[in-house]
């Protein structure tokens, strides 16, 4: 792991997940952020995370040690990226804004293998 980046856990089995991480890399031209998929060997006993909680949700860690799960996780990473993305990511600290965002991460997450990929935002 690189400790100076934020690291990006997800569903490296999951479409739609793998998708988003393609979009995000495509756009961190910085290099800030490390997409790593959850089945990673040793890669959860590192992060101190379960494999429920990696498979229930992506999760963002900062360099520092802090963690962002769900909908936090993807605005943190949307912050990473800076410029216009950064400032779409200070949105979610409006409490009906994260409260949206956080219902429609949670049925996204819920509903993904049966999103239909045309369907898919960030492709």
């Amino acid at each position: 792991m690189d400790a100076q980046r934020l690291i990006l856990v997800y569903d490296g089995e999951c479409g739609l997940c793998r998708d988003t991480v393609a979009w995000v890399r495509a756009r961190d031209r910085a290099g800030r952020i490390q997409a790593v998929p959850f089945q990673e060997p040793g890669l959860l006993e590192e992060l101190g995370l379960t494999r429920e909680q990696a498979a229930r949700e992506a999760w963002a860690i900062e360099p520092q040690g802090r963690r962002y799960a769900g909908a936090a996780a993807i605005n943190r990473t949307f912050r990473a990226l800076g410029g216009v993305w950064g400032c779409l990511a200070l949105l979610y600290h409006v409490p009906p804004v994260r409260w949206g965002e956080d219902r429609l991460y949670r049925w996204v997450a819920e509903h993904r293998s049966a999103i239909p990929r045309r369907w898919w935002p960030l492709r």
